[in-house]
């Protein structure tokens, strides 16, 4: 497992400010599933970024801004510190109309900067 996340937001932080606050501060805001009944969030992580890429499309608003992030071992630690879930997903599963769940983003504390680049489209 690649242990990719979603890096996303719903417009009110923009591709420049990602670059500069979320980079620069290393933290960033990665989608999220809020489960029925539960107090903390689930953390979807993924083997290959076109997994992720294809779930993104099937389950995110067509506005907000989206990504890949690679996360560290370090990083994961951090999130089962916080006692968060973390859903391994293999596939695209479609979760935006699932009943037990609701999808948003929480914020991660990285253990260092991470790198950035922007690519149009999907990647190739």
């Amino acid at each position: 497992m690649n242990n990719i996340a979603i890096l996303c937001t719903d417009g009110v932080l923009k591709l420049h400010e990602i670059k500069s606050e979320c980079v620069g501060e290393a933290w960033v805001p990665v989608v999220a599933l809020q489960e029925k009944n539960k107090e903390n969030p689930t953390i979807p992580l993924f083997g290959t970024q076109d997994t992720a890429i294809k779930f993104a499309k099937r389950n995110l608003d067509k506005g907000w801004l989206k990504g890949c992030i690679i996360l560290t071992e370090i990083d994961i630690q951090w999130i089962k510190d916080q006692k968060w879930g973390i859903m391994e997903l293999s596939f695209p599963r479609k979760l935006n109309s699932h009943p037990d769940f609701t999808l948003g983003f929480e914020v991660i504390e990285l253990n260092e900067k991470p790198d950035f680049f922007i690519t149009r489209g999907r990647p190739r």
